[in-house]
């Protein structure tokens, strides 16, 4: 990633359409501009997106305390590139297109930032300052997204952290008026913390202050040869070896108390290589569907969606929630190597299980219809 002087590092962009109940529209795509850039030699256009996207993701905005944060008239500083200016030149496209923002926002990992801090209240003033300023020559950002929450490093007390951190939020909202709130939550987490519903953590502590809650998915089961058709993300399986699956996670929410009407699922749209545990910036460029369709004998181990799997993932969504979130948009086989329908074919197949329909045509390369069950 490339750091900005003064108070910014990242800058990770939601764009999104607001709904009539006041949310964002029901599929999310991340955009990531630079990653495509550096993993494919080329960028993709904004404009070349699917146009069902009700909204982007782009990549973040980071407060870092540690360095000068004295700007103008003792404000804010102006956020600079330090070297490459691609996070701007793709932000700036996003900022460009039809739809309005919601920015992700992060702190300094070396910050020593907690949202339990006994002076979360001062923290969030300061906090609360920086995005008024920062947002107000910037029109269409219409919320926030939390994106640096640890869950499981505050279960040591609970409910000192949602205590706290509603008061975090109350400030964040206060800012600007009218914002959307966001917070992503690990599936895996709410499966291990809410398969009995005695956890400590109450969402509705907080969940006044928060709009949508975004269920991700990038630590999940690991890739197994049980799990190469249909990728790490199964909706049940009664094999002791696969810890987490979509029923597990449907049990776990019912619990938590969070709203369904509040629910988005944010699912990879890449496979997992079984030689690379963690997702990364890098493990989704070279895990990419575009690879897989290109290389289907060196890929063949990879655990992936397919068009099944990817229309039950939708249709849960649809069942239990408010939308998805399409991980990775422009890195889905974005020129149509897989030869089906039309490019990012793995989006459209979540478009039809949360229509519960099938209008999108199956695809052979897309499917590994050679790999046999």
């Amino acid at each position: 990633m490339n750091r900005l002087v003064y108070s910014i590092i990242i800058i990770l962009i939601s764009v999104a359409t607001r709904t009539t109940d006041g949310f964002p529209g029901p599929y999310l795509c991340y955009y990531f501009g630079s990653a495509a850039l550096t993993c494919n030699g080329r960028p993709v256009p904004v404009s070349n997106l699917p146009s069902e996207c009700t909204s982007f993701i782009y990549d973040g905005i980071e407060i870092d305390r540690r360095v000068d944060t004295s700007g103008p008239n003792n404000g804010p500083p102006p956020p600079q590139p330090n070297g490459s200016p691609d996070q701007f030149m793709f932000l700036d496209a996003v900022q460009q297109s039809d739809k309005d923002l919601l920015l992700c926002f992060y702190h300094a990992e070396n910050d020593k930032w907690r949202y339990d801090s006994e002076k979360i209240t001062m923290r969030a003033q300061q906090d609360a300052a920086f995005i008024k300023w920062y947002i107000a020559p910037r029109p269409k950002i219409k919320g926030l997204i939390f994106n640096d929450i640890d869950f499981i490093s505050y279960k040591a007390n609970f409910p000192l952290f949602a205590q706290q951190f509603q008061l975090y939020l109350h400030y964040m909202r206060t800012a600007a008026k009218d914002f959307f709130i966001g917070i992503p939550v690990p599936a895996h987490f709410l499966i291990d913390e809410f398969s009995n519903p005695q956890s400590t953590l109450k969402f509705a502590t907080f969940d006044a202050d928060v709009d949508f809650y975004m269920i991700t998915f990038a630590i999940f089961n690991p890739c197994t040869a049980k799990l190469v058709k249909g990728g790490v993300i199964p909706y049940d399986s009664d094999d002791p070896e696969i810890k987490y699956t979509l029923k597990k996670l449907e049990v776990a929410l019912k619990n938590s108390g969070i709203p369904s009407s509040k629910l988005y699922f944010k699912f990879q749209l890449f496979g997992i290589s079984n030689r690379t545990g963690d997702l990364t910036f890098y493990s989704e460029c070279f895990t990419s569907y575009e690879r897989i369709c290109k290389y289907p004998d060196k890929t063949i181990s990879w655990c992936a969606d397919n068009s099944g799997s990817l229309r039950i993932k939708g249709n849960f969504a649809r069942n239990l929630g408010a939308g998805f979130v399409a991980d990775s948009i422009d890195l889905n086989d974005p020129v149509n190597s897989c030869h089906c329908k039309s490019p990012y074919s793995s989006f459209y197949y979540l478009i039809d299980g949360f229509k519960n329909q099938q209008t999108y045509p199956p695809c052979a390369l897309f499917d590994r219809t050679s790999i046999p069950s």
